[in-house]
């Protein structure tokens, strides 16, 4: 009598990252979905770009050039290489990188009833405005705003330490504006 086999284990599905050629988003995803019957994920953001002088709003990819797909590596692997307008799976150290499915949950549940993420930048900081810088060696000091330093990125504050007004050049992230 011969000894049965093993039920082999489960397929270990996550989420992977797939590189795409620009603007190839939705045709990779159509092709995985409908062929290979994979899971995918692109989250969406809904932003406001300027065109000849007027506003206009889109819904574009958060992250361009980039599909998580759910899949078995092992088993779907195939399905991968035949995709037309991928470029590979994101790699570090030769091994094709993962991400937690609480990552793809927390992007589903920040999204609005149509689909998409609703990008509201911060309000940029005005002149002479008060400020708490909120990460960082000066975390706690409350000051005023004097100007962007460079680029949106940095600003350039008035902090007062020893008892005298200091100008200091932080990270924008680092500053919240203080409620009046």
């Amino acid at each position: 009598m011969a000894a049965a086999c093993p039920n082999p284990e489960p397929a270990t599905l996550r989420w992977y990252v797939l590189k795409v050629k620009p603007n190839k988003e939705n045709y990779v995803q159509i092709q995985l979905r409908s062929i290979a019957g994979v899971e995918t994920y692109c989250p969406l953001m809904r932003t406001a770009k300027r065109y000849r002088a007027k506003w206009q709003r889109e819904i574009e990819p958060v992250f361009p050039g980039y599909v998580f797909v759910r899949i078995d590596f092992a088993r779907d692997l195939l399905y991968l290489r035949r995709l037309q307008g991928h470029v590979d799976l994101v790699r570090f150290d030769g091994r094709p990188a993962w991400v937690a499915d609480e990552l793809i949950e927390e992007f589903r549940r920040r999204e609005s009833s149509r689909g998409y993420l609703v990008y509201r930048p911060e309000r940029p900081l005005r002149q002479r405005e008060p400020v708490r810088v909120i990460s960082g060696p000066f975390r706690g000091k409350t000051g005023i705003f004097l100007r962007y330093a460079r680029s949106a990125e940095r600003v350039c504050l008035l902090l007062e330490m020893m008892r005298s007004p200091w100008a200091v050049e932080l990270p924008r992230a680092a500053v919240e504006a203080v409620a009046v």
